[in-house]
């Protein structure tokens, strides 16, 4: 959130080109999707942590039960390690499964970032060559300015002294 107040505020910049204000306010907006996305990320998590710690809860009752009534019979007994073994094995399942979606869709999601900052990249490079050919441009227009206002004080001086020649004054200042 700090990442997104203090680009609004470095958004707000005078110095900043409409250009530059329209990519801070996307990487905004891209933060604030990455903190609501990594908010209900979070919230899966403590979910699931909550239910896993109900299942331990339960698997330790259970595993009770076992101890305080093994004497009654073996086959209950093998009944109830059976209970406990799937219950542990769904448990270790769910966990895999919310991780492997949890680095997916984490994954995905900078997979999706990088992607958009890998354009905004290449449209700053495409403006990047663009200022440069312009000020190329205006390098060589300086140069042809240049030599025309040369050519013309020549041009000037040349006439001058034509006209100075045949006892004219000069027309020109």
């Amino acid at each position: 959130m700090d990442q997104c107040m203090s680009m609004s505020t470095v958004k707000d910049d005078p110095a900043l080109t409409p250009g530059e204000q329209r990519i801070l306010t996307l990487m905004g907006q891209g933060f604030g999707r990455l903190e609501q996305r990594q908010q209900v990320l979070e919230n899966k998590l403590e979910a699931q942590t909550k239910q896993m710690e109900v299942q331990a809860k339960q698997l330790l009752d259970l595993t009770s039960r076992v101890s305080q009534e093994a004497a009654a019979s073996k086959q209950r007994d093998r009944q109830l390690s059976a209970d406990i073994q799937r219950l542990r094995e769904q448990a270790e399942l769910r966990d895999i499964n919310w991780r492997q979606t949890f680095h997916g869709e984490m994954n995905a999601f900078r997979v999706e970032v990088s992607e958009k900052f890998d354009q905004h990249n290449t449209r700053l490079e495409m403006l990047e060559q663009a200022a440069e050919r312009a000020n190329s441009d205006l390098r060589h227009l300086d140069q042809r300015l240049d030599g025309l206002q040369q050519e013309q004080h020549k041009l000037n001086a040349l006439l001058g002294r034509e006209y100075a020649s045949h006892g004219q004054p000069s027309l020109i200042p």
